[in-house]
């Protein structure tokens, strides 16, 4: 079973940094969300590992503890 990835926050994704199957390392921004009126916060892999699967879009609205991606 996978791990998921959270947003820590809410707002409209920005960026998609990885794609199914890449190859990530502990730290590396997987997806970057801008909050409503704030800065761009970067949502970042929790360990090294290979991404399953990419669950957002550029465009879409996330809030608080919305899977972005998952890591096998």
């Amino acid at each position: 079973m996978g791990q998921d990835i959270k947003s820590h926050v809410g707002g409209t994704v920005k960026e998609v940094k990885v794609a199914s199957k890449d190859q990530v390392t502990t730290g590396q921004t997987v997806i970057v969300v801008q909050q409503s009126g704030k800065s761009d916060v970067n949502i970042n892999a929790p360990s090294s590992g290979i991404i399953d699967d990419v669950k957002v879009k550029v465009g879409d609205t996330v809030s608080e503890g919305t899977v972005v991606a998952v890591q096998a």
